[in-house]
């Protein structure tokens, strides 16, 4: 047991510079959740082995189904991969993911689902995302863009304190 619950928090709203492009987005909210947990952070792209920079993915409706590939290059699909790093880290003891909005990767059924022709035609969840469902339903998630609003950020907070407790994490 530990002190503090731990978190997973997408690397890039820490600070680290592991985005597409090279960059980060830092968010000031998510290192503010410092004082009341361990903060894991967790690049699922750069976790299956993508590089940095890297070709941007997405999440493409082909044949009745959804997949996550690159936009550039179709035939590199890593749904499979995000997933099962989903399902690994979900055995990490964790109490709660904050995570980059909108992302193939952590989007919290907020990423673009495009068709073959690159036209949006929904959203969905990202890859990792849905592997961590699998394996911890009912876990606390929360967006970088909720995560900035006080009251949102609160019952986050809340929320993986009671998961965390009830888990036997803390």
């Amino acid at each position: 047991m530990s002190e503090r619950a731990r978190i997973a928090v997408s690397a890039c709203l820490a600070g680290e510079k592991v985005r597409y492009d090279g960059a980060d987005r830092f968010t000031t909210a998510v290192a503010e959740l410092e004082s009341h947990f361990e903060l894991i952070p967790i690049c699922p792209e750069v976790g299956i082995g993508l590089g940095v920079p890297r070709q941007t993915i997405g999440l493409y409706h082909h044949e009745g189904t959804t997949r996550i590939r690159q936009h550039e290059a179709p035939f590199l699909d890593v749904t499979d991969d995000l997933i099962e790093f989903g399902l690994c880290q979900a055995g990490q003891f964790l109490a709660g993911l904050v995570v980059k909005a909108r992302s193939p990767s952590c989007g919290i059924n907020d990423a673009e689902i495009r068709n073959e022709a690159g036209d949006v035609i929904g959203t969905g969840e990202g890859g990792f995302i849905q592997g961590i469902r699998t394996a911890s339903p009912g876990i606390p998630m929360i967006n970088e863009e909720d995560i900035q609003q006080a009251e949102k950020r609160q019952a986050f907070i809340e929320a993986a304190q009671a998961y965390a407790s009830l888990q036997g994490y803390i």
